[in-house]
């Protein structure tokens, strides 16, 4: 009688002391060690304790104190603060206290967009060395967890605050960082990263329901989406069409043609040709130009004694998807040129003597095949080590153009869908106080270019408005060169984006870096994100920091008027006067007359004027400049080496 009461009380006891002697203080994950407080404004800290419980505060010789409410849920905000590192804070509840050290106060800026945002220092390769002055601890950066929710969040998963110092710089965004150095350099004041991004991602994924709302459509989807037997039929649906797409390709493929597939050991590749790896295959003469599937083998040699032994295969990075094999098994498969990749291989699959190593790489633009990565290409078997930055034999077996085309059924990928990413990745920020915003997005939203125009100021003042701190600075990345070149400048849609975001110059407070001319041609993530960085940091010492003797911008279009066979184009922000980039001659140009036919144009400088004219048209009716995917060649420049912005002097 006495054991079965004494179980009972004691499960009792154990079921309430988490209540009532475990509950403990709980901070959002941007207030810890190594953090960056924002300057010279009332700095909010907040968080979770006992309804009702007394919370308390010292920082800086003063002592603040609250109670959390019923919901538990407590806020202060401290005295303005000027810029400031090695600080300590201590919050302290009725029963415990937690110390936060290392903090600063400085300027904290999120940093959000797609994966020219989220690309990391270590994903510029060889196209930057880290030098001794990349190593500045009062740059720190938190980085946002990749999730989406369907109702706002108020925290996230992270490692925390990470100071931009070698062992941690590879993990930095690299625009944010380059960003970042500059201020810092200029300034001599702590900054503060928040990294909120996701690569492929849409604007609307980033914009709160409540900032939709001029977007019915875009709610309608947030309700359709957000209904379980809704995702299901359309998931299953995507399923069926995209097995019935690779069935399709996996008839036309020659590796799985013949009687002995590619992808089998006894298949002979002895006639096949020669790459060392890690390499793209644009590398290669013959694959210069070429998209699609290639083939790769290798083989190694095993004993008897590597028999038996937990094996892992890793692959680097592969651009872009890859589906590999070991003696004609599939180990993995992986899609996405930013995933490392790394494959267990059964113990039955490894046998002694001769083993073939097969992968089947997709790529569908721009570069192809393996870049480095920290582990190389190796297999471990036991604790044997066999290197696989060597030769490879390999193949082109199906390209793009072969293809058949891709099912353009409906599909749901949260981290597209509107408000999914701002819900998990910019709502747990908004009590945070922040300098401002660097804006890197625009390539997944082209299709949509003209309703851009629209959406991309709703994000900004849909953003200031959660924040509660006024317009502020809000400065952004025109997109960058791609593809190929065209002389054709009748339609273009990234062009057409382009302009959505010059329009964007006229919200309050917003700044634009123009790179047209440090894009790369196959490659959608160029490496060159130090004069991102630096463009950006530019701009924000005029838009946030009220520097009026900066020229923070390149020229921009501001009227055309037409002499003769003549059209002269004034300029705004053409600093101490226009020139030229790399050139004696002036190019980019194309002019129309009223049939609406553009060619390409002669241009010359005339002071702070650009005269543009062809023979071919006698009465000009309008101009546009740069306005292609790829107007590299475009490069009307101010003396301050600012490129000029896309335009067009006819609007639609």
């Amino acid at each position: 009688m006495l054991n079965s009461f004494l179980r009972k009380y004691f499960l009792l006891l154990f079921i309430a002391a988490p209540q009532v002697l475990k509950a403990k203080i709980t901070l959002p994950a941007l207030v810890g060690d190594g953090m960056v407080l924002q300057r010279n404004v009332a700095i909010p800290v907040w968080g979770w304790a006992n309804p009702g419980e007394s919370v308390q505060i010292e920082f800086k010789g003063k002592s603040y104190q609250t109670k959390a409410d019923n919901e538990g849920k407590w806020k202060l905000n401290l005295d303005k603060q000027a810029a400031a590192s090695s600080l300590q804070m201590v919050i302290r509840g009725n029963q415990d206290e937690i110390i936060i050290r290392n903090v600063a106060v400085g300027d904290v800026w999120v940093c959000s967009g797609q994966s020219n945002m989220y690309m990391k220092m270590k994903d510029l390769g060889n196209a930057y060395t880290l030098k001794a002055e990349d190593n500045i601890p009062q740059i720190r950066s938190i980085e946002v967890a990749k999730v989406t929710s369907f109702s706002p969040e108020d925290n996230f998963k992270t490692i925390g605050w990470r100071e931009a110092v070698p062992a941690h710089l590879p993990s930095f965004s690299a625009a944010a960082y380059f960003f970042a150095k500059e201020l810092y350099q200029k300034n001599q004041v702590p900054i503060g990263l928040i990294s909120t991004s996701w690569g492929g991602t849409k604007a609307e994924a980033w914009v709160s329901l409540e900032g939709l709302k001029e977007f019915p459509h875009y709610i309608d989807r947030y309700h359709h989406v957000k209904e379980p037997s809704f995702r299901e039929s359309v998931l299953q649906k995507e399923k069926n069409d995209i097995k019935a797409w690779l069935d399709q390709v996996k008839a036309l493929d020659k590796g799985f043609q013949p009687a002995i597939k590619w992808n089998t050991i006894d298949f002979d590749d002895s006639s096949w040709k020669r790459m060392i790896l890690p390499a793209y295959w644009e590398n290669q003469g013959e694959l210069k130009n070429y998209d699609g599937v290639v083939w790769f083998r290798k083989e190694i040699e095993l004993t008897k004694a590597d028999l038996g032994k937990r094996s892992t295969l890793f692959l680097s990075y592969v651009d872009e998807l890859d589906s590999t094999y070991v003696n004609g098994k599939l180990v993995g498969a992986t899609y996405g040129r930013s995933n490392i990749r790394k494959y267990a291989v059964s113990e039955d699959l490894l046998i002694e003597g001769k083993n073939i190593i097969t992968v089947r790489v997709t790529d569908w633009g721009g570069p192809g095949g393996f870049a480095k990565g920290p582990d190389g290409l190796k297999i471990i078997v036991g604790e044997r080590v066999i290197n696989l930055n060597n030769e490879w034999a390999y193949q082109a077996s199906l390209s793009l153009k072969e293809m058949p085309k891709f099912p353009a059924s409906d599909k749901i990928v949260l981290q597209y869908e509107p408000s999914l990413l701002y819900n998990a990745m910019i709502a747990p920020l908004v009590n945070y106080a922040i300098k401002g915003v660097i804006w890197y997005q625009g390539e997944s939203n082209t299709d949509k270019a003209a309703e851009y125009n629209r959406l991309f100021p709703a994000l900004i003042q849909n953003w200031r408005k959660q924040w509660k701190q006024g317009d502020f600075p809000f400065l952004y990345v025109q997109l960058a060169n791609y593809g190929p070149y065209s002389s054709n400048v009748q339609f273009n849609s990234w062009a057409s984006l382009r302009e959505a975001q010059l329009k964007t110059l006229s919200v309050p407070n917003t700044g634009m870096a123009v790179i047209i001319d440090i894009g790369e041609e196959k490659d959608i993530h160029p490496k060159n994100k130090w004069d991102v960085g630096k463009r950006l940091a530019i701009a924000a010492q005029k838009v946030a920091y009220g520097n009026n003797k900066i020229v923070y911008s390149g020229p921009i279009y501001k009227e055309m008027k037409v002499s003769g066979t003549e059209a002269k184009i004034a300029f705004d922000h053409t600093g101490s006067g226009l020139a030229i980039r790399d050139s004696n001659l002036l190019q980019g140009f194309f002019i129309a007359g009223e049939d609406g036919v553009f060619v390409q144009a002669n241009a010359k400088i005339e002071k702070d004027q650009v005269i543009v004219w062809h023979n071919t048209v006698s009465k000009p009716v309008a101009v546009r400049y740069a306005w292609q995917g790829n107007p590299y060649k475009s490069n009307l420049i101010n003396k301050e080496g600012l490129p000029a912005s896309p335009f067009r002097t006819n609007k639609p």
